[in-house]
């Protein structure tokens, strides 16, 4: 049986702490102030949705509540939810402004003044509608990557703002996919080290000395940020397979790669990376994984052969049954 290599085994994890979504038209209003350091964006998904509309005449506004029925398209057929949310306290709704073809709105207040406009699914995210009707609102992810540039000189959405594999998607969601919206996600990511101590076992690979030399060298060591956005994109491409990606779907993690070999030269036991989707309002899937409102994807760096992993013990973080690439 596989043992641990040291009592004292770690992991440096990705944690989502900020997510954006929105049509790609609206990427030239972001304000540079959404992602400030140190928490700047510079990983992306290109995610794509049921087209949403309201159907204006079922609009019926009340000091209390705001409903009507939403259409989705759904290829050769059109399918209609019900939805009702409660009006602004302070500030009611008296009116919407819904124009053709019925995918964005204005909601206007007794001033006459704009209260919130946009997509409307974006107006049902922010309602909760994704608790009701979570299929309405989930993002199929198509495509991961990540803009870094000269120690993190680039942003995600500088990175989109020319980015070809966008105006492919694009382009062929016109011609294939009429009845989808395509959406990009931006995600700001914030790193910690996550430790596990087995010290019951008593039965490991590297003796006590060797585990404290391993330890102290772990936490007086920090992976670098360029490192740690190498791995944190890999490791979401081998865990979505995004439909538009083609590296690291079937060769992540691998010792060979020098664009996360500083997770190896720590001898770190696994990488993680963890997205709630609960920020957003909407789940992300794929055609590999299904929709969740939380992903939690851990990769051990070594195979069961070689090393145990330390999150044995935690079968909700265990990844797919796929190891380590050799190449």
């Amino acid at each position: 049986m596989t043992v641990r290599k040291y009592m004292s085994e770690f992991a440096v994890n990705m944690q989502a702490s900020q997510v954006l979504v929105m049509p790609p038209t609206y990427l030239e209003h972001l304000s540079d102030e959404y992602f400030r350091p140190p928490y700047q964006c510079h990983i992306y998904g290109i995610a794509r949705r049921p087209r949403l509309m309201f159907n204006p005449e079922s609009l019926v506004i009340t000091p209390e509540v705001i409903r009507g029925t939403v259409v989705a398209q759904r290829r050769e057929k059109d399918d209609y939810y019900d939805f009702e949310v409660r009006n602004h306290p302070t500030d009611p709704v008296v009116r919407c402004e819904c124009e053709y073809p019925y995918s964005e709105f204005r909601f206007i207040d007794a001033k006459g003044e704009v209260v919130t406009e946009g997509p409307v699914v974006q107006y049902l995210m922010m309602a909760g509608i994704g608790g009701v009707y979570p299929e309405l609102v989930d993002l199929e992810m198509l495509y991961i990557g990540q803009a870094y540039g000269q120690h993190g000189s680039r942003t995600a959405p500088q990175r989109l703002a020319s980015h070809e594999t966008l105006q492919k998607i694009l382009a062929e969601a016109i011609q294939r996919s009429p009845d989808m919206q395509i959406w990009v996600s931006l995600f700001s990511f914030a790193d910690m080290m996550i430790a596990s101590f087995d010290g019951r076992t008593r039965v490991y690979g590297k003796s006590e000395e060797e585990d404290d030399a391993h330890m102290l060298d772990v936490l007086g060591s920090r992976i670098t940020e360029a490192q740690r956005i190498n791995y944190c994109e890999a490791a979401l491409i081998r865990y979505f397979q995004p439909q538009y990606n083609t590296e690291f779907k079937n060769s992540f993690p691998s010792a060979s790669h020098s664009s996360y070999a500083e997770c190896y030269n720590l001898d770190l036991n696994s990488v993680t990376v963890e997205i709630d989707c609960n920020r957003v309002g909407a789940r992300f899937w794929s055609q590999a994984m299904p929709p969740a409102w939380v992903h939690l994807i851990s990769y051990p760096l070594h195979s069961v052969e070689e090393r145990r992993s330390m999150f044995d013990f935690f079968p909700d973080l265990q990844p797919p049954p796929v190891q380590p690439a050799n190449k």
